[in-house]
Formats: C-alpha cells, structure tokens, sequence
C-alpha cells in the first residue's frame, strides 16, 4: 500500500485547518475592534471591509477538518455586520445581504441583543430617549423574529439558550427606558 499520497493529502488538510484557525481568530478580532469602535462612535468600515476579506479566504480554504473555525467566523462578522447596519440605517439586514448562512446568521441575531442593550444604555446616559426607543424596538423585532424558531437542539444547537439570554436582556432593557422615561 502507498501511504504517500493519502499522508499529503492529510499534511494538506492539516495545514488548511492551521490557516483556518488562524482565518477565524484575525476575523473575531477585527470584529471585536469593529464593534468596539462602533460603541465609541468611530468608523469601522475599515475594519468591516478586513473582516470580510479574511471571512472570504477562510471561506475558501475551509476544510471538512475545520468547520468550527468558519461557523465561528461567519457568527462575529455577522454580529459585527448587523450592529454596524443596525445603528447607521436602522435596518436589520437579511442573511444574502451580509453574505453568511442561515445558522451562524441566526446565532448572530441573537448576539446583537447585548450590543443593541450597549448601545441603548449609552443613549439613556445621553438622554436620548428616542434613539433608545428604537434600539429597543429593534430588539424586540429581533426576539420575536427568533422565537419562530422552536426547532429542537439537534437542529439548531445553542439557539433556545441564546434567546433566553436575549429575552433576560430585552426585559432589562425595557425596564430601564421605562425608569428614563419616568423620570423625564
């Protein structure tokens, strides 16, 4: 039996899941400094621009090996992508606009909750009711477009935690403007 090709061929797949990994820590941490960035009111379009380029190589050279690494990366861009939409346009983007599948798009969607919860205590401190009634409007879109999906664990691991985490912050959230706008 030759071993040679079937050991290049496992060589290979080694060192894309090395690159993968890689791939997928540089877009966690350009879409942490996105988001950062987005908190501090500075532009991060420049570093949603790298995430993306860095979301498309890994996309490339993902291997069966490394699916973690992709679904990992693909979840923070969409994060990223959707808060950076949601606080300049006022919009939630669909999944074909942000360029990432079904899954980690819904994942994300759960995420932004914390990031739009940020966002509205920010804008309470400011006393901007109005931006802090939308951004819980948002949420709320948010929450009752992820309670639709009540399909089992198998199907879509983590997500029924993650709408409990949500709902837990939509609550706070609304209790919170509720005191601002009582004592206005």
């Amino acid at each position: 039996m030759k071993t040679s090709k079937i050991k290049r061929f496992f060589d290979l797949q080694e060192r894309k899941t090395k690159l993968a990994e890689e791939l997928s820590r540089k877009v966690t941490r350009l879409c942490s400094k996105g988001i950062i960035a987005i908190h501090r009111h500075k532009s991060a379009r420049s570093l949603l621009r790298a995430a993306r380029i860095n979301l498309r190589r890994l996309e490339k050279i993902s291997t069966p090996m490394s699916p973690g690494c992709l679904t990992l990366a693909q979840q923070e861009f969409g994060e990223f992508f959707m808060l950076s939409s949601i606080l300049e346009r006022g919009k939630i983007p669909e999944p074909e606009e942000i360029g990432i599948p079904y899954y980690p798009y819904l994942m994300a969607l759960a995420d932004v909750g914390g990031e739009l919860r940020r966002a509205l205590l920010d804008s309470l401190r400011k006393g901007d009711l109005q931006k802090a009634e939308k951004l819980l409007h948002h949420m709320e879109q948010i929450f009752e477009f992820l309670s639709c999906f009540d399909h089992p664990d198998k199907i879509i691991p983590g997500l029924r935690r993650k709408r409990d985490v949500l709902a837990r912050i939509l609550e706070k959230s609304r209790g919170d403007l509720t005191l601002a706008t009582l004592k206005r």
